[in-house]
């Protein structure tokens, strides 16, 4: 919205220095991050060694802030020998289980990954195993991970952000907190001051929902506890919960259930564009697909290069951007409200190094499960 300044995205690990400090001196002391820091390494180092024996070339990047491990590849091969007919979590568990110093996770960690699902691609074989992990019954943020096998069940990548030592480091799943004061800890970073007395609580199943007496908020919010990944060594219990205001943005919180503390913020509302944008275009009969060329009808059998066949050229046709465009691919249309300029989907530099994780695609109001989509988009990795 023009004129409407709406708070940014925010990850307490890449942006607020001094806040992080504050965090890792409540739960942990600095000298045991810096020793798991350093043993995770090690750790680590040892198992890719190991690794690279059956499958010379396998490389893996690690993630800066958790030192979790963001992708294990072979740019040379595959990680594994072919297993065709084998179920694929089969496939990525014997993987984890043989190279779990690779991953810097024990067994206890191991037997909390949770399957999401196997996607297959009718067109290239190669199938997609979805794991996540769970510590006392609670997901771990960001822990969806993806593993990608080629047809003969050859394991080519992993891809996510398994947290090493989870089940050590993570404390007791007894928030100090409710998840109406944790909203309103989020709400009042983004400027909106919630009445205490005009909320309840109402438990469903695992869940939590807040209901509020607010004009501002557009429905309750649903909440649940999730551990969040601070630094190596150190897991945080916190409220994870999606708010729909009446304002320019929907929040995505994530805020320390023992102190109250901010740990991450997304806005996730997507704006369509509502100006009528018009180009004088040339397309096809059906007055919105791009012709080929202003001589359309090539390429075609009967003229070959050099063959001096010109096609009668087409007239421009005046197109309607709010009829044409695509508003998943393309909500703003090629220049948002109010600009005058097209602009890239890529961050500026500065941006792509702060952001990190704070990467999720903008979502939209629709039906089906809004907590989990949100929390899915999320977890993607720049």
């Amino acid at each position: 919205m023009i004129g409407v300044v709406v708070a940014g995205n925010f990850d307490i690990r890449a942006l607020d220095r001094g806040a992080l400090n504050r965090l890792l001196a409540a739960h942990s002391a600095a000298v045991t991050v810096e020793q798991a820091r350093t043993a995770q390494a090690r750790t680590m180092e040892t198992g890719l060694a190991q690794l690279r024996t059956v499958a010379p070339g396998a490389e893996v990047v690690v993630s800066p802030m958790t030192g979790a491990v963001e992708v294990v590849k072979n740019d040379r091969g595959a990680l594994t020998a072919p297993a065709p007919g084998r179920a694929g979590l089969d496939i990525v568990l014997d993987f984890v289980r043989a190279h779990a110093d690779v991953y810097g996770l024990t067994p206890a960690d191991i037997s909390g990954l949770h399957f999401l699902g196997e996607s297959r691609s009718r067109a290239t074989g190669l199938r997609m195993v979805r794991v996540e992990q769970r510590v006392n019954g609670l997901s771990v943020f960001q822990s969806d991970t993806r593993f990608v096998l080629d047809r003969e069940g050859r394991l080519i990548r992993s891809v996510g952000l398994l947290v090493p030592g989870a089940v050590a480091g993570a404390p007791p799943a007894l928030p100090k907190l409710g998840a109406a004061e944790a909203l309103a800890a989020a709400m009042r970073s983004v400027g909106i001051e919630l009445d205490a007395a005009r909320t309840r609580t109402e438990t469903e199943g695992t869940e939590v929902r807040v209901a509020l007496e607010d004009p501002r908020i557009s429905d309750g919010v649903r909440s649940e506890l999730v551990y969040f990944p601070v630094a190596p060594g150190v897991l945080v219990l916190a409220w994870s919960q999606i708010t729909f205001t009446r304002g320019p943005a929907d929040w995505y919180t994530l805020v320390d259930a023992a102190t109250g503390t901010l740990l991450w913020r997304k806005n996730i509302k997507a704006h369509a564009s509502t100006q009528d944008a018009r180009f004088s275009v040339y397309v096809q009969g059906d007055g919105a697909t791009p012709a080929d060329s202003p001589a359309p009808q090539s390429p075609t059998p009967i003229a070959g290069p050099g063959a001096g066949t010109q096609f009668p050229a087409i007239g421009r046709t005046v197109v309607s951007m709010l009829a044409v465009q695509d508003l998943t691919a393309s909500p703003n249309g090629w220049i948002p409200d109010g600009g005058t300029t097209t602009t890239g989907t890529r961050p500026p530099p500065a941006a792509s190094a702060t952001i990190i994780s704070v990467n999720a695609k903008a979502s939209v109001r629709g039906p089906g499960d809004l907590l989990e989509r949100a929390r899915c988009m999320a977890r993607d990795q720049l």
